[in-house]
């Protein structure tokens, strides 16, 4: 079993907060991110001191880098760029990549699951047997209900927190699976 530190509760408390704001009001606020990325900072440095520093500061600015590299629409207000932000002044450069390989694959299944609902049950046969022989089918179909799934936002929070989660507690197997046997 995995015994968590004291910064590894912290990302976790945090980004329960996240998902949760997130859901009700479509937000993740500044009263939590920055906080919890100067917590991140102030924890690290207490326990592992100069060295504890330069790796939150690391994780904070790999997390802000990588999340920003989407284009991001215009009234997007990042707070999903600060929640991972703050993730990774908690926990660090490569935990919090192994955090956003997790968060990456929850998105990527969640996005295709609602994708997938959006498409009338009577036309999945036909769409997946056309997509799988390679023929165009898209004047047969009404894609109006998969535009407006396209165009949906998800919340980012509850993704966040799986991949938090995943990445936590799975980060020696996935690891060691990769075959970075160091860590």
């Amino acid at each position: 079993m995995h015994q968590l530190t004291i910064c590894e509760w912290v990302a976790i408390g945090a980004c329960v907060i996240a998902a949760a704001t997130d859901l009700k009001t479509t937000k993740i606020y500044n009263w939590l991110t920055f906080p919890a990325a100067i917590l991140g900072l102030i924890l690290n440095t207490v326990f592992s001191g100069l060295d504890g520093a330069l790796k939150s500061v690391e994780g904070w600015a790999l997390a802000t880098f990588i999340m920003c590299l989407p284009k991001p629409a215009k009234k997007m207000h990042f707070g999903d760029v600060k929640m991972m932000g703050a993730v990774g002044a908690l926990l660090g450069p490569i935990q919090f990549l192994l955090c956003f390989f997790y968060f990456s694959l929850l998105y990527g299944l969640v996005a295709c699951v609602l994708l997938l609902m959006a498409i009338p049950r009577s036309q999945v046969k036909t769409l997946l047997t056309g997509l799988m022989s390679g023929i165009d089918l898209s004047n047969s179909f009404d894609l109006s209900d998969f535009q407006k799934a396209r165009a949906r936002k998800i919340p980012l929070g509850p993704m966040i927190l799986g991949g938090v989660v995943m990445g936590i507690m799975l980060d020696k197997a996935t690891m060691h699976f990769m075959g970075f046997n160091w860590y």
